[in-house]
């Protein structure tokens, strides 16, 4: 046998069911939020990956350019000084010269007067 549903009840069954529809629809309207704010975090983190990595490739760039720099420091460095021993023997040399030149007139001088 069939039960009969008061009018009250009838409007009450309908009434909750009018309220879990609603509910249903939220839900799937939260979910759907969530599922874009999930998809855009990722985007973002992905983002963030490639910027993290792009720094490190410029980071390691700057790195070698600095180690360059200092080996052509340390190469001028070798080269300064070696210049500066090279002048210094220079000016032995020209002062060895110098002294010869005037022992040479020295005794060229007391050659033509004896």
């Amino acid at each position: 046998m069939a039960r009969v549903l008061s009018p009250e009840a009838l409007y009450r069954a309908l009434r909750e069911a009018h309220e879990g529809r609603q509910l249903s629809e939220l839900a799937q309207r939260s979910f759907r939020t969530i599922q874009g704010l999930v998809a855009r975090s990722a985007a973002l983190s992905e983002q963030l990956s490639h910027a993290s990595r792009e720094q490190a490739a410029a980071k390691q760039h700057v790195s070698g350019t600095m180690q360059t720099i200092a080996s052509v420091t340390d190469q001028s460095a070798t080269g300064a000084n070696e210049s500066t021993r090279v002048v210094k023997d220079l000016v032995d040399l020209a002062e060895q010269l110098t002294h010869a030149i005037s022992r040479l007139r020295v005794e060229s001088g007391t050659a033509t007067r004896n």
